[in-house]
Parts: C-alpha cells; sequence; structure tokens
C-alpha cells in the first residue's frame, strides 16, 4: 500500500518554497517603514502649515496627534 502525501500550500494557496511566516514578516517590515516614513515626515509639513494657515505649531501639532 502507498501512502499519498498531501502537497502542502504556501501563501495565498499557491505550491511555494516559501513559508506563509516570511511573506507576513515581509509585509510587517514595509508597513513598518512606511509608518516610520509618515511619522518622519510630518515634521516638514509644520512650518508650510503655519504659513499658509496662519496656524500656531501648537494648533498643527495637535491636529497632527487626533
Amino acid at each position: 500500500m502507498t501512502m499519498i502525501k498531501p502537497k502542502n500550500k504556501g501563501a495565498f494557496g499557491l505550491s511555494s518554497p516559501v513559508h506563509y511566516a516570511w511573506v507576513v514578516i515581509a509585509i510587517a517590515a514595509v508597513m513598518h517603514m512606511a509608518g516610520g516614513s509618515i511619522r518622519q515626515a510630518f515634521g516638514v509639513l509644520i512650518v508650510p502649515l503655519e504659513e499658509t494657515r496662519g496656524w500656531s505649531p501648537a494648533t498643527v501639532t495637535l491636529a497632527y496627534a487626533m
């Protein structure tokens, strides 16, 4: 009697040599980099918002915090 070995399915139900955990780690790394970029870029926007809208630094920061 021969035993039939089930095929392992990778990410998204496709046969893949890459383990699903690596896909999750890659997506998390990309999201982490994108989130950090957004937070760091906010400092560049403070001065233009102050000048064009006439807002104080506290008002701009409060709007970002909410």
